[in-house]
């Protein structure tokens, strides 16, 4: 099969990753048995037809950029021309974000870097204005050529955490790749540039066993936990368990160690958690986007697999950051809206389980809801953290009075009125082990009801994607 050269994103994962604050790139990527010359011709009056066309594209599918993967040698004039087409796409479409991969030098010649220089800086600085926003810079880059890459970067009036990102290799490497993302991250107050990760989806494409079979699904989610919140699986307990001689690069092979865990920091290591939860209404149902069944209203509707990652709702901030020791993951076989709970399963005594990182502002009108089943009697507890006193969090009793059935609760938050909620957890408290499945979760306030619209028009019209390339 013969792959075009301009790749959109799904439109689906740009949903996904919009609910997340993240931009959604489509990808360019050379070499292909095509006139490369006709990538880059340029009209007499100026215009690039393929750069407009690559606008409609973005703006008809509301992605966000695109990523340039030029991997092959071109004329010195086509290079001269490819630059002068990423300057014209960021003067029409300056709010479109364009990343170029370290992979070709000015005169055109395939050269992977390896560190930002004055040569792969061409494709972000050029005479006549900005080209990439950024660049990704191939793996094997050190402490020397990062610490290069930002000189270079502040000499061209840059801001090295914007225009260079240190390329992490996962897809191939997994768990241990060759080049130590320490360098980037020298202490907790210095980074030497930003941090590129290519094939974090190695959690379910390298799994080892069947990442087919149903039953493999518990053992991804946990590798998942581990590539982002470290080993521990906790973004408080961070850092390789084990040191290891780097692999060399370009590679004599794999490592027989990729799939091992132990000898990766985990991204938490280095990044703290970010929220986009700012403002009510805030609403989860736990969904990861795909499921055995499908539940509505805590009855299961179909039994039927399925997948829809444009449905997956805002995830726990931290995974898991907990005390007192209970056991925390996506329940597939129960649900109450959508495909999957979260399930808890306390120790006896008390546990707390930290769900979100928040900046929600509360008014007499606001309340907080949730769907919760619990198989044995326990003691449940909401507990919210205010930004203005963080060191005394606030518990909300909820009563668990029934068993194997959905309950319902809700809190009124009115006492708590001009303040705004930093982080929200529960305390779950049994005398003997207990499971809790979290069917949804939201902070509401309440707005006025409206009258129906009348004379309703249309603003906008997006005319069929074929009309517009």
């Amino acid at each position: 099969m013969q792959y075009g050269v301009i790749n959109y994103p799904n439109p689906a994962y740009t949903d996904a990753a919009h609910q997340n604050g993240v931009k959604s790139l489509g990808g360019w990527f050379w070499p292909r048995p095509e006139n490369f010359s006709a990538w880059v011709q340029q009209r007499a009056d100026g215009t690039f037809p393929v750069a407009d066309k690559m606008i409609a594209m973005a703006r008809y599918m509301n992605f966000d950029g695109y990523f340039i993967n030029q991997e092959a040698t071109i004329s010195s004039t086509d290079a001269a021309q490819l630059q002068k087409m990423l300057v014209y796409m960021k003067q029409k479409a300056p709010d479109l974000y364009i990343q170029f991969y370290d992979s070709l030098q000015q005169d055109g010649q395939l050269t992977y870097g390896n560190g930002f220089n004055t040569s792969n800086a061409y494709w972000l600085k050029a005479d006549n204005g900005s080209a990439a926003d950024s660049l990704f810079l191939n793996y094997a880059w050190n402490t020397t050529r990062l610490n290069n890459g930002v000189a270079t970067a502040q000499k061209l009036g840059l801001d090295p955490l914007k225009a260079i990102f240190a390329g992490t290799e996962n897809q191939k490497y997994g768990f241990n790749p060759p080049y130590d993302p320490r360098q980037i991250f020298p202490n907790k107050t210095t980074t030497n540039a930003s941090w590129g990760l290519f094939g974090t989806d190695f959690a379910y494409s390298r799994y080892p066993g069947n990442n087919l079979d149903n039953n493999s699904q518990g053992a991804i989610d946990v590798r998942a936990r581990q590539y982002w919140s470290g080993p521990n699986q906790d973004p408080t307990k961070t850092g390789r368990l084990t040191e290891v001689n780097s692999a060399p690069y370009p590679d004599k092979g794999v490592p027989n160690d990729a799939d091992n865990p132990a000898h990766w920091d985990g991204v938490a290591n280095f990044i703290p958690e970010k929220s986009v939860i700012s403002q009510t209404p805030f609403y989860t149902n736990f969904n990861t986007g795909h499921g055995l069944g499908f539940y509505q209203g805590g009855q299961q509707v179909s039994q039927q697999e399925w997948s829809n990652i444009g449905i997956q709702n805002l995830l726990p901030t931290w995974q898991w950051w907990t005390t007192g020791g209970p056991q925390v993951n996506f329940d597939y076989t129960d649900a109450y809206d959508g495909g999957n709970s979260l399930k808890i399963v306390n120790t006896t005594g008390q546990s707390t389980i930290n769900l979100f990182k928040t900046d929600l502002a509360v008014t007499k009108a606001t309340k907080l809801t949730l769907h919760f089943k619990n198989n044995a009697p326990l003691t449940l507890k909401v507990q919210l953290t205010f930004k203005d006193d963080p060191a005394k969090p606030v518990s909300l009793n909820v009563a668990a009075e029934d068993l194997n059935t959905w309950q319902a609760p809700s809190l009124n938050l009115a006492q708590y009125s001009g303040r705004a909620i930093a982080k929200i957890a529960l305390a779950v408290t049994s005398s003997k082990n207990a499971t809790l499945n979290l069917g949804d979760f939201s902070v509401q306030t309440a707005t006025p009801s409206t009258t129906a619209p009348t004379a309703l028009t249309v603003d906008r019209y997006l005319p069929p994607l074929g009309k517009l390339l």
